[in-house]
């Protein structure tokens, strides 16, 4: 079986995609790529036919509410419709999985993750898909090393945990989220390595959520999950919390020109 040269050979690969050859690989970023299937083999893991996975859409619907007594109805929020709460099949934008034009259908573990992932402000209204799924689906699991530290003071040696170093980078990749500016250019080497499991027959995609307790599952065909239940949420609070990492400086007075 290959393995990874260097604990940081997915840095390189990100540096390479977004720098400077994007479409066509040299030889080491093909090394690269075969590399990443080599060791999936032992990343592999199943959802069962009938599980729940959950999705959220920012925005609803409404609703007529018949009032007693009154001729006229009044319209409540409601949750999105069924259709609604699928990707658009000709309209898919940049994600961690997919390029532009070609959508995937991205649930997560729990409900709370899915609309944490929206990164929703405080009152928002959020529908959310209850999903079943239609088949047993095999896919990609990153999230095995996802509490491996990804920057190391003292880089390992043996070949394991550089293999587990390189895939807590491509986890710790698909889970950061994006500044929505830079989606189409931060999200290519996800994209390239999702393309990869797309073609070597899995399924989906499944990583650690950076917002939540969760995990996220990326589903490569749609029709893969049929939806069941759709929830409306009101979003009460958002708490941010912050530590202190040090880099204070001094300012000097700057004079105007």
């Amino acid at each position: 079986m290959s393995n990874f040269t260097s604990w940081d050979a997915y840095q390189i690969f990100e540096r390479k995609v977004l720098k400077s050859s994007r479409f066509i690989f040299d030889e080491r970023t093909q090394f690269f790529l075969d590399t990443v299937i080599a060791t999936a083999k032992n990343r592999t893991k199943s959802i069962k036919k009938d599980s729940i996975l959950w999705r959220a859409q920012n925005g609803h619907d409404y609703r007529p509410l018949e009032i007693q007594g009154e001729e006229d109805s009044i319209e409540i929020p409601a949750p999105f419709l069924p259709e609604r709460m699928y990707p658009f099949k000709d309209k898919a934008s940049e994600g961690r999985v997919n390029p532009k034009g070609i959508p995937s259908l991205y649930l997560s573990t729990d409900y709370k993750t899915c609309m944490a992932e929206l990164r929703p402000w405080k009152h928002s209204l959020i529908s959310v898909g209850e999903f079943r799924m239609n088949r047993e689906l095999k896919i990609i699991d990153c999230s095995i090393n996802h509490k491996k530290p990804i920057y190391f003071l003292d880089p390992p040696q043996d070949q394991n945990s550089i293999n587990n170093a390189v895939w807590s980078h491509i986890d710790h990749a698909f889970s950061i989220p994006v500044q929505r500016d830079e989606f189409e250019a931060r999200y290519a080497p996800t994209q390239i390595i999702s393309e990869l499991f797309k073609q070597e027959g899995f399924d989906g995609i499944m990583y650690k959520s950076h917002l939540e307790e969760g995990h996220n599952v990326a589903l490569f065909d749609f029709d893969d999950a049929t939806i069941v239940r759709c929830n409306l949420y009101n979003l009460k609070n958002v708490n941010y919390e912050f530590d202190f990492v040090g880099g204070t400086y001094k300012a000097r007075r700057i004079k105007n020109k």
